[in-house]
């Protein structure tokens, strides 16, 4: 297998295509919104759904035990 070089005249043939600029489109200023407070109202309806979902589906049980007469406000660290 023999490989040949491109000689002046092919090189001078070659196209260079231009770059497209990149638009700004409306996802790309969505993404610079800056994030706002989550809707309080909605986290409040859903938290009892969502809390007897978690107890009745996988069995959870939260032992409060521990934090008795702590005061807030305070950081859990769990070990897992």
């Amino acid at each position: 297998m023999v490989f040949h070089d491109m000689n002046s005249e092919q090189k001078d043939k070659k196209q260079v295509l231009p770059v497209p600029e990149k638009k700004k489109t409306a996802i790309t200023k969505k993404r610079r919104k800056k994030i706002g407070r989550p809707f309080a109202p909605l986290f409040y309806l859903a938290y009892p759904f969502v809390s007897l979902y978690f107890r009745l589906k996988y069995r959870v049980r939260v032992d409060r035990s521990a934090t008795k007469g702590h005061r807030g406000p305070a950081i859990v660290l769990a070990p897992h």
